[in-house]
C-alpha cells in the first residue's frame, strides 16, 4: 500500500500492461512495476479516465488530445449510468419535543457524545428507513429506493443547528435507462475528466421519476402519520423542463458505491485479448477470459 499516491496512467508495452506510473507525495513521479499484473480499481469514473490516459479508449478521441493509441475501443468512457435523485417530499412535525426530544445544539456536541457513548446523532447515517419498489405492475426487480430522513440529521443543518421541524422521503430510481459518458479534458491526468451523465434523455426514466415522487407523497399522507406530521405538499409541476431541473441531482452515498456504468454487453470486450489489464469498477462489467478480475 503506498499512501499519497495519484496514478497518473498504467503502463503498456506490446499490448500488455506491467505497472503504472504515478506521483508521491506530489513531488516526484515513479514508475511501479506489477509482479504479477495490474488491477485497475479506480471507479466508473476513474478507470476510463485512466483507461485513455494510458492509451485504451476511442482511438479519434485520444488522437485529438496527442495520445499514443494501444488499444482502438469505442466503449471505453460510454454507456455511463447513473442514479438520478428525484425531488425530496417533506412535511413538518407537529409536537417537535414530542418527536426528537434534546439534541445537540453543535456538532462539538454530537461528536462529544458519540466519542464518549459510541452513541447520540452521529451513530447512525439519519436514513434507517427505506423500501425498493416498482411502479409498474410485475416488473422484473424494483424501479425505485426510497428512503426516510429526519430533519435533524447532520447534512440538513441550519444554522448550525439541527433541524427539528421536518421529516422527508427522497431517493431515486434504480436502473435508468438514460446513458452518459465520460470523456478527456485534456491529456494532463490531473485535469479532471468531462463527465456528461445525460439524465433523463430517455423519457422513461422522467415518467418513473414522477411515479416515485407520487408514491412517497401517498406513503407520507398515510393516516397513521398524520398523528406525527402535517400532511406533505402534493403538487407536480407538468412541465418537462421546469421537472428536469427539479430532478437534476444525483446523490452520494456514504455506504455503497454508485452503480454507475454497464461498460459492455457479454463479450463485446473480445477486442481486448491483447491488454492484460483487468478494470474492477463500481460497474456492472462484462468479463473476457483474457481480462478475468
Amino acid at each position: 500500500m503506498v499512501k499519497n499516491a495519484h496514478v497518473l496512467r498504467v503502463a503498456i508495452e506490446k499490448g500488455r500492461a506491467w505497472g503504472i506510473e504515478c506521483v508521491l507525495d506530489g513531488l516526484s513521479v515513479e514508475t511501479l512495476h506489477a509482479d504479477r499484473q495490474v488491477i485497475l480499481s479506480a471507479g466508473s469514473i476513474g478507470s476510463p479516465h485512466l483507461l485513455m490516459l494510458s492509451g485504451v479508449g476511442p482511438a479519434e478521441h485520444l488522437q485529438e488530445h496527442d495520445i499514443k493509441v494501444c488499444l482502438d475501443n469505442a466503449d471505453v468512457g460510454q454507456n455511463l449510468e447513473d442514479h438520478l435523485g428525484g425531488t425530496t417530499v417533506g412535511a413538518r412535525v407537529k409536537d417537535l419535543d414530542a418527536i426528537y426530544g434534546r439534541l445537540p445544539k453543535t456538532f462539538e456536541e454530537s461528536l462529544d457524545e458519540f466519542e464518549q457513548t459510541g452513541g447520540g446523532m452521529l451513530a447512525t447515517l439519519q436514513l434507517d428507513a427505506g423500501a425498493f419498489f416498482a411502479v409498474d405492475p410485475g416488473f422484473e426487480y424494483p424501479q425505485c429506493q426510497t428512503f426516510f430522513s429526519p430533519g435533524i440529521s447532520e447534512f440538513y443543518r441550519t444554522d448550525g443547528a439541527p433541524d427539528r421541524s421536518r421529516y422527508t422521503a427522497g431517493g431515486y430510481i434504480c436502473k435508468s435507462r438514460s446513458r452518459g459518458s465520460v470523456s478527456l479534458a485534456s491529456a494532463n491526468p490531473l485535469d479532471a475528466p468531462l463527465i456528461d451523465p445525460n439524465y433523463l434523455s430517455e423519457p422513461d426514466d422522467l415518467r418513473v421519476q414522477i411515479e416515485h415522487v407520487k408514491w412517497n407523497i401517498e406513503v407520507l399522507n398515510a393516516k397513521p402519520f398524520g398523528k406525527v406530521w402535517t400532511e406533505p405538499r402534493s403538487r407536480i409541476s407538468k412541465t418537462t423542463a421546469r421537472l428536469k431541473r427539479s430532478f437534476g441531482r444525483t446523490l452520494l452515498r456514504s455506504g455503497i458505491p454508485l452503480e454507475l456504468a454497464e461498460w459492455a454487453q457479454k463479450d463485446r470486450l473480445s477486442s481486448v485479448r491483447s491488454c492484460q489489464c483487468t478494470a474492477l469498477t463500481a460497474c456492472r462489467f462484462a468479463t473476457h477470459r483474457s481480462c478475468q478480475p
